[in-house]
This record gives structure tokens, C-alpha cells and sequence, in this order.
């Protein structure tokens, strides 16, 4: 992943980042005050042999049975033969069991050096515990009752006494808030992983060029007026929603040979936006003096009439079930007019394949510079593909944050193998803000 897409991931996740970065400081502070900070030192005792060698190979044998019995020792010095001694000498209110919880001992890299390490409540009671440990252990070795002495004898030496620490070693407030955000940072980007791999939505442009190779001919920008006002060109004409308008219409093909080109508006499901970009295309084509008629063919669920407050009686669907004089159409704007459906029940995806159709656009494409066609949805019905056949350039329209990558993909593919001349893509609502912002 290249740094601008890492950024641009970071930016579209950061309030969930934030959320987790804060929840996990949050727990380290809690963590911190319930829990009470553990200082640990350590001392170092040196088991040296002390008979004088009479050779070489007595030499290495002399340091090989100290290494062995320091190895030894260790292990002993964490058995309750050991801390018992030191836990009547420090008064201590716990067994053996509890106190080897909180000690160590071992050797240092087949050395006989050894180490005993303690953890407490307090640097000064980290000290006292190794002091008690280790006096304990080298009573019990000196002790011929326990059974300790090595053939050869060895002179144990205070190596180090163990330091007055500072820091705790666990429980600092800074220690676990680091530890707590560090863990919060690997949560993070696991939920963000996460969700970016099973976000199938089309959020901006670089998911559809993910989805499809069809070129991204306009960003819709994001505006909440449009619900209110679906054909907000009109409404709105200086704004940049209506200016992506402008940029569309000039992707639109022009008449060739006295016929006006027909423009199919679709997408893959209901509510991507199709019928409002239909209709504000249509707006956008009439403003730059074009004849354009706007043709409902949305026969499930038609909006068009209701947007242009227009009777939809005498439309489309009339003119399909037989009527002649039906489909003639109302001026709806300047050099706009609306040819408007009531919607049909049942399957009558061959209504819009029937001969009938094609005569009604052979007629309309005659009398106008551009016909606009608002079809049903590609996925859930076959409206949107059987009007195919009849475009000179078929839309794609998907909305940011509601179409999925996949329906985008699929809706292509089936487009493609009925040889329709898709135009390209059209993103509805393309955000203004943020990580996945129209450039």
C-alpha cells in the first residue's frame, strides 16, 4: 500500500482510531490505579573452588563442579528450605509457595555466577528480600546437615549487592499508559484492516476504479437539498452540484445523421440515485439549448412525474399496453419534455423489447437533440438491460457509501455482454469532505 492510500485509509477510520487510542489510555489509567506499582532488584553471589590445583585437568575439573553446584544452589535457593528462614527472619505473613511467586534465582551463562532476583511492594523490601534469600542460601549451604558441600570446596563471594531501584518494574502509571496505547495501536489497525477488507461500498473515486475499467465521467457532489429538491440544477443553478452537470453533458454524444443520441440512465439497485441524475441531466442538456425529451422508463417505480408535478396519465405505460395516443408528452422546462410512466405491475421487461418502444424513439429522437431515458435497476429486475439494445450511450449511476463494489462490477459485466455502449460511471453523492473526497 502506498503512503497516499495508507493516509487516505487512516483519515476515513480516524474516529474509530481515536475511540480506541482513548478507550485503551483510559484502561491503562484504571489499570494504574488499581494496581500497585512492584519494584524487583537482584544480588550476585560467585562460587569460586579454594584447594590449590595440582593441574591443569584439576583446574577445569574445579570450575566444572562450581558451575554444576552453583546450577544447584539456584534451584535450592527458591525451595521452602531457603524461604523459610528468610520469611521468619522478615516477619513475612505468607507461605513458601506464595513467596517463590516472587523470587528468582539462576545462573549466568554456564558461569558460577548466580543471581537472586526479589519483586515487592517498595524499592527498600525488593532490597531486604534478596538479603534474606541469600544470607538464607549460603546458611543452608555452610549447614552439613543439608547436605549441600561440593567435593570441591568453594568459597561463595557477595558478587553485587542488590541496588535500591527507582522505577517499579511493573504497575508505573507511564509504563502501563505506553503499554495500554501501544495495544490500543495494535487494535486499531486490526479493526481498520478489518474494516477496510469487508467494506464493500463504494466510497469515492479509488473504489471505482477497483470495481470497473468504465470511465468515471462526473462526481455528483453530496448535497442534502436534493432530497427536497430533486431537481436541485434548477434550483440551485450556481452551484457545484449543478456544475458536475455541465461537465456530464459535455460527455453526452451529439445527434448524428438527424437523430437525437439516447442516453440510458441506470444503476444497479433502487435508491443509487438514478432518476435524479436522469432528471438533472435532461435539465442540464435543455439549459445548453438542446431539444431534450425525458423519458420515464422506470415502469416499477416511477418518480419523474411526481419530481416535475406533472399528471403521469398518458405516458409511457399507455403507450405500451396499446394506447396510439399516449406518449406524446408535457414541456416540463425550456427545451425539456417529460414523457411520464404510471407504474405497471407484473413482469414487463418485454414491453420495453416490443417493437412499440422502438417506434416511440425513432419518433421522439427525430423531433429532439437528446432523448434521456430513466431505466430500472440492473440487479433486481431485467428493465435496465432490455433497454440496451436501444442506447447510444448507457450511464452507470452508483451512489457513495450505498453501492457495492460488487453490484457496480456485476452490473458492467451484464452490460458488457449484451454489447451495450457503456458510457461510464456516474457517482451520485460523492463526498465533499474527507478521506474520499472529490478531487
Amino acid at each position: 500500500m502506498e503512503l497516499h492510500d495508507s493516509m487516505r485509509t487512516i483519515r476515513r477510520n480516524w474516529v474509530v482510531i481515536v475511540a480506541i487510542l482513548i478507550a485503551a489510555v483510559a484502561a491503562g489509567f484504571v489499570y494504574s490505579a488499581s494496581v500497585k506499582p512492584q519494584y524487583q532488584t537482584a544480588g550476585q553471589l560467585l562460587f569460586t573452588p579454594t584447594a590449590e590445583a595440582t593441574s591443569t585437568q584439576a583446574v577445569v575439573q574445579a570450575n566444572a563442579v562450581a558451575v554444576q553446584m552453583t546450577a544447584l544452589y539456584a534451584q535450592v535457593a527458591v525451595t521452602p528450605l531457603v524461604l523459610q528462614p528468610a520469611i521468619d527472619d522478615l516477619a513475612l505473613d505468607e507461605t513458601p509457595s506464595d513467596l517463590a511467586e516472587r523470587v528468582a534465582a539462576g545462573i549466568t551463562a554456564e558461569s558460577p555466577v548466580m543471581f537472586v532476583s526479589a519483586t515487592a511492594d517498595s524499592p527498600q523490601e525488593a532490597v531486604e528480600l534478596v538479603d534474606a534469600v541469600m544470607k538464607s542460601l549460603l546458611a543452608t549451604i555452610e549447614d552439613p546437615e543439608k547436605g549441600l558441600q561440593s567435593a570441591v570446596p568453594l568459597k561463595p563471594t557477595v558478587l553485587q549487592e542488590p541496588p535500591l531501584v527507582d522505577l517499579p518494574a511493573t504497575g508505573a502509571p507511564v509504563v502501563n499508559i505506553l503499554l495500554a496505547l501501544a495495544a490500543g495501536l495494535a487494535i486499531a489497525f486490526i479493526v481498520v484492516v478489518l474494516r477496510e477488507s469487508l467494506n464493500g461500498r463504494i466510497r469515492g473515486a479509488r473504489d471505482l476504479r477497483r470495481a470497473t475499467d468504465a470511465s468515471l465521467l462526473a462526481a455528483v457532489p453530496r448535497d442534502r437539498a436534493v432530497r427536497a429538491r430533486p431537481l436541485l440544477f434548477s434550483a440551485k443553478p450556481l452551484t457545484a452540484f449543478a456544475e458536475s452537470f455541465r461537465l456530464l453533458r459535455q460527455r453526452i454524444p451529439a445527434a448524428s445523421e438527424g437523430l437525437a443520441p439516447v442516453v440510458v440512465v441506470s444503476s444497479p439497485e433502487y435508491g443509487d440515485g438514478k432518476s435524479t441524475v436522469a432528471a438533472n441531466l435532461a435539465l442540464s442538456l435543455a439549459e445548453a439549448g438542446r431539444r431534450v425529451t425525458l423519458v420515464d422508463a422506470n415502469l416499477r417505480a416511477p418518480v419523474l412525474a411526481k419530481a416535475f408535478d406533472v399528471d403521469a396519465a398518458g405516458g409511457l405505460a399507455e403507450l405500451l399496453a396499446g394506447d396510439a395516443a399516449a406518449g406524446a408528452g408535457t414541456a416540463v422546462a425550456p427545451n425539456l419534455t417529460l414523457v411520464p410512466t404510471s407504474a405497471l405491475d407484473g413482469d414487463f421487461s418485454e414491453l420495453l423489447e416490443s417493437d412499440g418502444l422502438a417506434a416511440f424513439l425513432d419518433r421522439v429522437r427525430r423531433a429532439s437533440d437528446a432523448v434521456v431515458i430513466d431505466a430500472g435497476p440492473l440487479l433486481p429486475v431485467a428493465d435496465g438491460a432490455a433497454l440496451a439494445a436501444h442506447a447510444d450511450a448507457y450511464l452507470v449511476v452508483v451512489r457513495a457509501g450505498r453501492s457495492k463494489i460488487s453490484d457496480l462490477r456485476q452490473s458492467v459485466e451484464a452490460l458488457t455482454s449484451l454489447g451495450a455502449p457503456i458510457a461510464g460511471v456516474v457517482l451520485d453523492a460523492a463526498p465533499t469532505r474527507g478521506a474520499d473526497a472529490i478531487e
